[in-house]
């Protein structure tokens, strides 16, 4: 049983009796979601999506813990180039303190684990990790956080990993699978903790199925870690890894976000590459006495394949899901439509087990039972040198981000958003310029000419030299239109 005050957890179980310890959750947010191209992109990734609902994966993946007893630090592990969405999207949601860890390269989960938890470690010791990756869809949210609180007190008193298992619905070729070993621990809801006799990640279909027919269940990359246990084990197992982990975290370049309280640190690339590719789960699993194992009933689901997007939707009486308008479905089952092109009318006829993605650049259609194979027309992109297809059309940087609403020959259409107290600078080029004010106000700076405009008011600018538009707004954003011709 657990009893909690504000910001702290009272383990009222065995030798530990009366410990109070924080809850560090650490966020894994790296990644680029190839098998859900063409939504996801390089410079936009599933993580930072929302398929289901109007807030992304990652934010529902915080929100899901921000209520939790005990919670202190916040970490989130991201690559170097999702920097400015991630602070985005924390500030979307209210995220009042942050630290931010970003990687230069990527290493596999192994290493992005490590960075935060050497981190933890040098503040407490004796910390619990909550570790997870941010594109998990879990349906029973109530229960999850009870789950968490118990893996909590399982960690605590037994020091050891807790790993959190799910029932295998199918073969899935991408999930670790586990199987429970005998029974180390039962809390006084007759929930059992178990050591893990195997685990096996990622097997072919044909094995994973042998798997589940043996009673194996799925790894959900949920994780409940001791601090000191986890960096005692790297050192153990992993010394090069922790190694190049240290010696990156020495070497980053540690600041904060501009207007919050998102504590940035950039790891040293040189050290960080030096890192082996590994998957924490192997690294836990490697002294089977120090690794247990929990059976949940959450609802969990990675979303890493429009298989698996399917599968967390809300379905019609023909199992089909449609987010498109308009569409027709003509005796067609099971299917799933994307299209946020009102214009384009999608009408799927006699179809079965297909998904349809229609996005501003690019067109999906999918025998959704080999949705794994998506990441092969990625690769392909790549191959061929089509690595337009590959990026978002929105450009983020520090003042805001850019819209390439349409681009023909010499012809451009840019919609610009400028957040509060941010200039938009431009060196400024040959081409006739003309804006259009959408939103709030501006001031337009270039050369001896300085002019306010507002909403509504539109101008040209054909001089070949840099300008600037400033939002001298405190909390509104600005939205124009810029054409170049």
């Amino acid at each position: 049983m657990l009893q909690y005050s504000d910001n702290s957890i009272y383990c009222n179980s065995g030798k530990k009796h009366g410990l109070i310890f924080m809850i560090y959750p650490i966020i894994l947010c790296g990644g680029h979601g190839a098998r859900l191209w063409p939504i996801s992109r390089e410079n936009l990734p599933k993580q930072f999506i929302g398929f289901a609902s109007e807030t992304s994966l990652l934010q529902n993946s915080i929100k899901r813990i921000e209520k939790l007893p005990g919670i202190n630090n916040l970490y989130i592990i991201t690559n170097q180039e999702h920097k400015l969405l991630a602070e985005e999207q924390l500030a979307e949601i209210s995220v009042k303190e942050a630290k931010i860890i970003l990687e230069p390269c990527v290493r596999s989960t192994a290493p992005a684990v490590t960075l935060a938890a050497l981190d933890v470690y040098e503040q407490n010791p004796d910390a619990i990790m909550m570790v997870f990756s941010s594109d998990h869809d879990i349906k029973h949210a109530e229960k999850f956080k009870k789950l968490m609180l118990e893996a909590c007190d399982f960690a605590l008193k037994n020091n050891k990993f807790v790993l959190i298992s799910s029932k295998a619905l199918y073969s899935e070729t991408d999930y670790g699978y586990i199987k429970h070993g005998k029974v180390v621990d039962v809390n006084a809801d007759n929930n059992e903790l178990y050591l893990i006799e195997n685990f096996i990640e990622k097997p072919n279909k044909s094995v994973a199925d042998g798997l589940i027919k043996d009673g194996y269940q799925w790894n959900t990359g949920i994780f409940v870690l001791p601090a000191k246990l986890y960096v005692e084990q790297m050192n153990r197992q992993a010394l090069s890894t922790i190694s190049a982990c240290k010696k990156s975290l020495q070497k980053a370049r540690k600041t904060t976000a501009e207007g919050s309280n998102y504590r940035i640190i950039a790891i040293n690339g040189e050290e960080f590459e030096k890192c082996e590719a590994s998957f924490v789960d192997e690294i836990l699993t490697t002294e089977p006495e120090n690794a247990t194992v929990i059976s949940s009933s959450i609802g969990w689901s990675d979303v890493g394949s429009w298989k698996s997007i399917y599968s967390v939707q809300n379905k019609d009486m023909d199992g089909n899901v449609i987010k498109a308008e308009p569409c027709i479905s003509v005796n067609s089952h099971n299917i799933q439509v994307y299209s946020n092109n009102k214009n384009k009318l999608i009408a799927a006829v006699n179809l079965e087990d297909v998904t349809i993605v229609d996005s501003e650049d690019a067109v999906l259609v999918l025998n959704t039972k080999y949705s794994q194979e998506v990441r092969e027309v990625v690769n392909t992109l790549r191959l061929r040198h089509m690595g337009k297809f590959l990026f978002d059309n929105l450009v983020r940087r520090s003042w805001g981000y850019s819209d390439t609403l349409l681009k023909r020959g010499g012809f451009v259409l840019k919609k610009l958003t400028i957040y509060p107290g941010k200039t938009y600078s431009c060196k400024g080029s040959s081409k006739s310029k003309h804006f259009v004010m959408v939103r709030g106000q501006i001031n337009f700076s270039a050369s001896e000419l300085n002019k306010c405009f507002k909403k509504n008011a539109s101008f040209s600018y054909d001089i070949d030299g840099a300008y600037k538009i400033h939002n001298p707004h405190e909390s509104n954003i600005v939205e124009l239109i810029k054409v170049e011709f």
